[in-house]
């Protein structure tokens, strides 16, 4: 179950699908954003098979990049809700400590 919670506003979504392939599109996903530390123009998106889970970066000024993660339930209409939060990491070693993180966690089996 993934849960997002701020200022009231409380979004649940049960059984967020990524799939063994979407997990190493996932990690790679990040290591591209972390290796592109000079920025790039326009939005980079990643999206769970499922559409339940979707995740923009934008590079910004000074070597940072906004991360929107997403959360739409699937089985819903294309107007179902949506509940977003952005994080914003430093382009290089950050977002690559973040890729490998997150690997480790795939690899593990830890990300269910």
């Amino acid at each position: 179950m993934s849960k997002s919670v701020r200022r009231g506003l409380a979004a649940e979504l049960h059984q967020v699908t990524v799939s063994l392939l979407g997990d190493r599109e996932l990690v790679s996903f990040f290591e591209s954003l972390g290796a592109d530390f000079a920025g790039c123009d326009g939005v980079r998106v990643w999206e769970s098979v499922d559409r339940d889970l979707r995740i923009e970066a934008v590079f910004g000024s000074r070597g940072y990049v906004g991360l929107t993660w997403t959360l739409r339930p699937w089985r819903q209409a294309d107007d179902a809700w949506t509940a977003s939060t952005t994080v914003v990491l430093e382009a290089g070693a950050q977002m690559l400590q973040f890729a490998t993180d997150l690997g480790a966690v795939v690899r593990s089996g830890r990300g269910s």
